[in-house]
């Protein structure tokens, strides 16, 4: 029987509670890990589903208003190829919208009746086409005139260089070519003088050698 034991002892592994205890901890952490790998999962596809952006309007007084925004999905039903609009904070369905304000953005205007209208903004300008107006806000651009004066005499304040810079620059250049102009006229005269005075030395020196020639005999005798 002792050697019965001792074979039987043999095949079956060592078990102690220290052995135990690290398992467990392993099981539990694998399980914590796994439980927040699938919320974040899941949170990250609802993130991903819930991709339009939408804004809701109502009428504040007498003023329509951005009152709240919120995120939405298209859900299709049945298999007919229909799309519900899925809010996520509202928990609303509305009907797939079609008038679209920006990339995956639509707009609401809630009636007085709690009904959500999908809507957009006017063409003002077409609209005061057909009308026929024309308006000019006299008093908008008067104070956009007078904040602008303001904050250039309170904080855009010139230098002298700033503000006469331009001036002085274009009157020294002026101031330069002129001087270039008229040394330029008095080499031009000194070069005209030196024409004239070798042009009176060859007439001078023609009548010269005529003279000469006269004297001893030679030239043009007349007939």
């Amino acid at each position: 029987m002792g050697q019965i034991g001792d074979v039987v002892g043999s095949m079956v592994p060592n078990f102690s509670m220290a052995g135990a205890g690290k398992w467990i901890i392993i099981i539990l952490g694998g399980l914590l890990f796994a439980t927040l790998l699938a919320v974040g999962a899941y949170f990250l596809f609802t993130y991903l589903k819930f991709d339009k952006k939408i804004k809701i309007f109502r009428r504040v007084g007498n003023q329509i208003v951005l009152t709240a925004t919120d995120v939405g999905m298209f859900a299709r039903v049945g298999a007919a190829g229909d799309y519900w609009l899925k809010l996520k904070k509202f928990k609303k369905t509305l009907p797939r919208p079609q008038i679209q304000m920006a990339k995956n953005e639509f707009w609401y205007y809630e009636r007085d009746d709690g009904e959500w209208i999908n809507f957009s903004l006017a063409d003002l300008d077409e609209q005061m086409k057909k009308a026929s107006a024309y308006y000019v806000d006299e008093d908008m651009r008067l104070q956009r005139l007078g904040i602008q004066k303001n904050l250039g005499d309170r904080f855009q304040k010139l230098t002298f260089w700033q503000k006469y810079g331009t001036t002085v620059i274009t009157l020294v250049y002026l101031m330069v070519i002129t001087v270039c102009v008229v040394i330029m006229f008095q080499k031009m005269a000194g070069g005209w003088a030196a024409v004239e005075e070798a042009s009176k030395a060859i007439h001078d020196m023609a009548i010269a050698t005529a003279n000469v020639a006269t004297r001893t005999g030679g030239g043009l005798v007349p007939a």
